[in-house]
């Protein structure tokens, strides 16, 4: 089965070791990554691929993964979209906050990068069988 995943990560370092680490995770699905580095790339490749979830990060150059969820969860063809956001210097409101743009998956450092395909593979799979 194809699923599509969008990473967006300000730091291209970060998404290609992600990325390596995904591949090698996820044998069972037939992968489409989509990356992007800035918000406003982010979100405009969300709203025309629609993928299956979205990894991006709080702090990136545009549009901030808060504000990108928030419009994600507005537009009815976007809003059923898988999105874990992640946190490396997470501030006390930003779990409120998260909640509040309806996140599926708030992810504050420090956390394991090996963790995450797990994490994503759990969360394909949870919407595989809703």
């Amino acid at each position: 089965m194809q699923k599509k995943i969008l990473i967006a990560d300000a730091h291209p370092e970060s998404l290609h070791v992600l990325l390596n680490r995904l591949l090698e995770r996820l044998t069972s699905w037939e992968l489409v990554v989509l990356i992007t580095e800035d918000g406003y790339d982010a979100l405009e490749t969300a709203l025309h691929a629609r993928p299956d979830l979205i990894l991006l990060t709080v702090m990136m150059p545009g549009l901030t993964g808060f504000e990108i969820v928030r419009k994600l969860r507005a537009d009815p063809a976007t809003r059923d979209i898988i999105v874990m956001l992640t946190s490396d210097r997470p501030h006390p409101q930003e779990g409120d906050i998260a909640a509040d743009a309806w996140v599926d998956e708030f992810i504050l450092a420090p956390y394991d990068l090996a963790d995450l395909p797990e994490r994503i593979e759990m969360a394909l799979n949870r919407s595989a069988t809703a």
